[in-house]
């Protein structure tokens, strides 16, 4: 994958990125919105998938995309008087922390180590969801 991802780089695409970013990041977008999980690695491979290959701008572009996308389905959900909210103020209060501290701490590292605490995380996501729905 990062052979083909590093060939496609050497290519002019631009335009046609753009029109595949747009889309998958809307298909993207709802997910998140709605149901979130998983959706950061789907993100990155996205980044990745249209070339980009700092892991860092890829991090901090994920941000502001996860961060615009909650943000909208949360204005959603309060408008629709879906929220519970002591449960959404303890998960805003984790994903601000986690999200703060996951940032500095990906800046402090390497771009290999990062890379790699990415695919492990979501092979072992895929492998517990996989998982959970075989034997439930």
């Amino acid at each position: 994958m990062t052979r083909w991802v590093g060939q496609r780089q050497s290519q002019p695409h631009a335009a046609l990125a753009s029109v595949y970013g747009i889309t998958l990041q809307l298909a993207l977008a709802f997910y998140l919105g709605y149901f979130g999980a998983g959706a950061g690695i789907l993100l990155l491979a996205m980044l990745a998938l249209l070339g980009m290959d700092n892991i860092h701008a890829m991090n901090a572009l994920k941000a502001w995309l996860t961060a615009v996308s909650n943000g909208v389905a949360m204005l959603l959900f309060i408008y629709h008087r879906a929220v519970y909210w002591p449960e959404a103020i303890v998960m805003v209060v984790g994903s601000v922390l986690g999200g703060y501290f996951g940032a500095y701490f990906a800046q402090k590292s390497k771009p290999f180590h990062v890379r790699l605490i990415v695919i492990v995380i979501g092979f072992g996501m895929t492998g517990y969801f996989f998982a959970r729905q075989i034997w439930h």
